[in-house]
């Protein structure tokens, strides 16, 4: 179910409980349906043995899951057993012959990032912008985020790190014209205090970097959002809670920020300081005009990785590819198809055949489908129901144990994440400098790419910009740049095909 006003919300009690016996069948029918577990003595146990596992909890009746959404994805259900610090995402842009000045360009951002959350309301699926995010509360309520009604605070972070709190009337900046609401934000902000609160977005007076900037919204309470100049590049860079947005989102609110609060001229850009220190988040960046099909782009990107050793076309590692459903089996929805919510689901790439053959699996990814066995799975895990040392248990032990397919449903060996195309107003590729994109990566550890489009608006052909990323021994400025390669050199060997 989609939050919308028109639409009648449905309470938990009137929700269908999953007895144990309901869930058992469902278990079994998509065991038959996808015998995945048929490859090893381990995995037959495993089949027989979960069911028991999960069952005490399978009639237990569900408590809330959240106040600010009808249903929550599976994902978001996954995201809320992760701490705020372990959920972020972090985009950064910069835009040709202009620089985000320091000491003006707060007025301006957090106006556009206001009217955002006002224009969103009820328009993206599952993510409302007016929230604060508490802390967990698994027990009670399964979703973190709370909604603020009219009260939207802001924190302002100087260049001595000293705060100040200030907070914006929601129900006000609606009635007013975008000339108005700038006027309103400068007299609040001029009005803010040292005095601490809650508050949903934190703007930086000093540039920052991107590799140390990741996830810094969860130092305040209630953050989901910190924004700051880049100190690399003169553009601006923003980290989230991937719980409250996803990538498409997020990438609508850099790109119309930029463009509100950006000046004319060059910015004094810094180098990045101490690259090999431990806890930095490393990133490398691969840009190319998208002269082929998107498919035949993501082929390259599956082969790269192959490259790299991560045996995808045996169908021992798998990949998950983030990206927005075709089609739910939830019905039909009023939703937009680019403003609904961006699911990572399990791509099977074994004997994967030509980029035709990539296109037909991909057409085939339902929230639903070949996976249901491993959604059904990590539904239960994630229920809500099941104390943290058990999931732990479960995470772990899945990552270990040869599970195959169904293990990494969530965890995956490598995360392939396609945004859609950038459609801010007033956004062309031939003014984009850099734009760089990292979002969650694979909790057991791995690579994580993403892909980003933007429009040359004179000749409708699409840019497209690469970030790569990873976690554990992917996280390797040496290791990122051997796949970046990779890339580049499957493009040159397409480009030499396409000559010949």
């Amino acid at each position: 179910m989609i939050r919308h006003a028109e639409q009648t919300k449905v309470s938990p009690a009137q929700r269908p409980v999953v007895t144990h016996q309901q869930f058992e069948q469902r278990f079994q029918a998509a065991l038959q349906e996808m015998p995945l577990f048929a490859r090893s003595g381990w995995e037959s146990l495993c089949a027989q043995i979960v069911p028991l596992l999960t069952g005490w909890a399978a009639g237990a009746n569900k408590h809330n899951e959240s106040t600010v959404v009808d249903q929550l994805t599976l994902w978001e259900r996954f995201l809320v057993h992760r701490s705020r610090v372990q959920r972020p995402m972090t985009f950064a842009v910069a835009l040709r012959n202009k620089f985000v000045n320091p000491q003006t360009y707060i007025f301006r951002a957090l106006t556009t990032i206001l009217t955002q959350v006002i224009d969103s309301q009820g328009i993206w699926e599952n993510q409302p912008l007016d929230v604060e995010v508490g802390r967990s509360r698994r027990l009670e309520l399964l979703d973190p985020r709370n909604s603020i009604l009219d009260n939207f605070g802001v924190a302002i972070v100087d260049a001595q790190n000293r705060i100040r709190y200030c907070s914006i009337d929601l129900g006000l900046m609606k009635s007013l014209s975008s000339a108005a609401r700038i006027e309103a934000v400068t007299e609040q902000l001029a009005l803010a205090s040292p005095q601490p609160r809650c508050v949903s977005v934190v703007l930086d007076e000093t540039p920052q970097h991107a590799n140390r900037f990741v996830g810094t919204y969860s130092e305040l309470p209630g953050a989901w959002l910190r924004v700051a100049p880049d100190a690399a590049t003169g553009g601006l860079i923003m980290t989230a809670d991937h719980l409250v947005l996803d990538g498409g989102l997020f990438q609508d609110l850099l790109l119309r920020t930029v463009l509100s609060c950006s000046s004319v001229g060059n910015a004094l850009v810094t180098n990045q300081s101490n690259p090999e220190t431990k806890g930095v988040s490393h990133a490398r960046h691969v840009s190319f005009l998208r002269a082929e099909s998107l498919c035949t782009t993501l082929r390259q990107v599956v082969s790269s990785l192959e490259s790299m050793g991560i045996a995808l076309s045996q169908g021992r590692e798998n990949l998950l590819l983030a990206t927005i459903p075709n089609a739910s089996d939830e019905g039909a929805t009023s939703v937009v198809h680019r403003c609904r919510r961006i699911l990572p689901q399990l791509l099977s790439l074994e004997d994967l055949g030509s980029c035709d053959d990539l296109r037909l699996r991909i057409r085939k990814l339902r929230t639903r489908g070949t996976q249901a066995l491993g959604e059904i799975l990590w539904e239960r895990l994630y229920s809500g129901q099941m104390p943290h040392w058990v999931i732990q248990y479960f995470e772990h032990f899945a990552l270990r144990i040869p599970f195959q397919r169904t293990a990494r449903y969530l965890t995956g060996s490598a995360l392939l994440s396609c945004l859609p195309p950038a459609t801010a107003p007033g956004i062309c590729a031939s003014e984009i400098a850099h734009l760089s994109a990292r979002t969650v990566n694979p909790p057991g550890g791995g690579p994580t790419v993403t892909l980003m489009q933007v429009p040359h608006q004179a000749t409708g052909e699409y840019q497209a910009y690469l970030t790569l990323s990873g976690s554990d021994a992917w996280n390797c400025p040496g290791r990122l740049g051997k796949l970046g390669h990779a890339i580049v050199e499957q493009r040159k060997q397409r480009a030499s095909l396409r000559s010949a």
